[in-house]
């Protein structure tokens, strides 16, 4: 039986406040729970539901066990999350959208830049709304967090909300740190290196700084970003752990989303992550939006779609797809 101990021992907050078993959970058109919503009952509900087969909300998992990858569920039951666990083990926190960039494959959602794009004349992406009650109230559950075992921070940016940065002072300040694992998504953008004393305290701590390609197809992929900037924050990470850092708590890891725009040059990637002395990994492939697939000029319909939406943010942006995508 697919039984996931996710329902009863993690939690995905998004940056609108809603609840969710994990960021794979996908329910179409049903309004998730927010913070303040008995989720519980919920989300036990969902586990007994589960002790009887498959849920369809947990299509992304199944579809990753048939065909032989490591599921989120198999590694929360067999790696995160213990048999005698208590509380909320598994934290995902999407604190807020603040967010410097407006990646082509991002939207509203996770990312606040996108609010400047969204009514780019031809462009159709979705307007997701947005509340701040869950950012302005992220603090009060931070008691409950006495059971975590693992904490993921993604975004928006992590580095740009202060209430990230207050999540794990006050987990050092109540003497919990040390058992918690940290997962922190980034886009690099920011200088790192200013959390380290704050890192020093917990038991490891996993960053995911996603880089999709190097210079000017970088800046591409990612509007609104410097290839420059990042390129000199991870080298200056890179540099900081080598010489000045003095624990082993820490991994770093360069991520990258196969699409269209990239799917020729991430040995690139990986080559630029080598020489830092990172490792290099592949997110998957992009799912959204569709015509950002890796092979999606074997689709006539999506490749009209995505001749048209690049095209639109183009014009806008004063960029040109064709100097990235080969006809």
């Amino acid at each position: 039986m697919p039984q996931c101990k996710l329902f009863r021992h993690g939690v995905c907050i998004g940056t609108g406040g809603t609840v969710r078993p994990c960021c794979m959970w996908n329910d179409p058109g049903v309004n998730d729970p927010i913070w303040t919503d008995d989720w519980q009952t919920k989300h036990e509900q969902h586990h007994q539901d589960s002790l009887k087969g498959w849920l369809p909300q947990c299509k992304r998992c199944q579809i990753m066990e048939d065909t032989g990858k490591q599921s989120m569920r198999q590694r929360m039951n067999t790696v995160v999350i213990p048999d005698d666990a208590q509380g909320i083990v598994f934290w995902d926190l999407k604190v807020n959208n603040t967010c410097n960039l407006a990646c082509r494959m991002c939207d509203t959602w996770s990312s606040s830049k996108w609010h400047e794009l969204n009514d780019t004349p031809g462009y159709t992406g979705v307007t997701f709304p947005q509340t701040n009650k869950w950012y302005s109230t992220a603090m009060d559950f931070v008691d409950e967090m006495r059971y975590a075992r693992e904490i993921k921070f993604t975004g928006g940016e992590p580095f740009l909300i202060p209430q990230v940065k207050r999540i794990q002072e006050q987990l050092v300040e109540q003497g919990v740190a040390g058992d918690i694992k940290l997962h922190i998504i980034t886009n690099g953008t920011q200088d790192i290196t200013q959390w380290m004393h704050i890192w020093q305290h917990f038991k490891t701590v996993r960053l995911s700084i996603s880089v999709d390609a190097l210079g000017d197809r970088y800046e591409y992929i990612r509007p609104y970003s410097s290839w420059n900037t990042v390129n000199n924050n991870v080298k200056a990470l890179a540099d900081y752990l080598k010489s000045v850092y003095n624990k082993d708590n820490i991994s770093v890891f360069v991520n990258s989303l196969p699409m269209i725009l990239n799917k020729n040059n991430l040995d690139e990637v990986a080559q630029w992550a080598a020489e830092l002395g990172f490792k290099h990994t592949i997110t998957g492939v992009i799912t959204e939006p569709e015509y950002l697939k890796p092979d999606v000029q074997n689709d006539p319909v999506l490749w009209k779609q995505f001749v048209t939406q690049m095209s639109a943010l183009d014009k806008r942006l004063g960029t040109n797809w064709r100097d990235f995508v080969h006809e």
